[in-house]
């Protein structure tokens, strides 16, 4: 319903008390003195509800920007990444022109299940005010050999709307340490000038 404001009537008098009234839609501010003050009042109170009005209806419109094609160095959930602070890339889906993004925020976790949760036991990036949406480097304690990691990013457009969270990505830590490595070395059990040459009988 759209909301107007009468300004006061003339010939009203000087002493008359300011009354306000209500007529269907239209709000009359009646009285000398008190009118404009009244009137001033009113005005303010509607020019104030268009902009909450306004800030609601952005913060309620879906974002013009999704999450897509989660990567680790360059790669869709590599294994054995043997890069201490790994780099993280997305790409942007746009659901209208001229878009872009400011800002993002990285969750990563151990497990599916704390990630689904938001519950970042690894890194918590926090909004991030950047367009960078390519070697975004891995920011928490260090990671262990064998350990998986899973992810998920979000964005901000550049009217400030916050898309959703991006499907989760994963990536898989290698061998870091030497002493990660514990296989044997496989060889001949004697000198191979020990063993008969070709055509020879042992």
């Amino acid at each position: 319903m759209t909301t107007s404001l009468r300004l006061p009537e003339p010939g009203m008098s000087p002493g008359q008390p300011a009354r306000w009234q209500r007529v269907g839609g239209l709000v009359r501010v009646r009285g000398r003195g008190g009118e404009q003050r009244g009137g001033l009042v009113l005005l303010a109170l509607w020019l104030v509800g268009l902009h909450l009005g306004g800030v609601a209806r952005v913060a309620a419109a879906p974002a013009t920007l999704a999450v897509d094609e989660l990567r680790c160095e360059y790669q869709r959930e590599p294994l054995g990444i043997d890069t201490l602070r790994p780099r993280l890339s997305w790409t942007l889906i746009a659901r209208a022109r001229a878009q872009r993004q400011t800002a993002y925020r990285v969750l990563v976790a151990s497990s599916l299940e704390a990630l689904h949760d938001d519950q970042a036991d690894l890194w918590d990036s926090g909004e991030v005010n950047s367009d960078e949406t390519a070697q975004v480097e891995y920011g928490g304690p260090p990671l262990r050999s064998w350990l998986r990691c899973f992810w998920k990013v979000r964005v901000w457009d550049q009217n400030g709307r916050r898309s959703a969270w991006s499907r989760p990505g994963e990536w898989t830590m290698g061998l870091l340490q030497p002493r990660d490595w514990a296989g044997r070395w496989i060889g001949a059990s004697r000198p191979l000038r020990e063993y008969p040459k070709p055509g020879e009988d042992e």
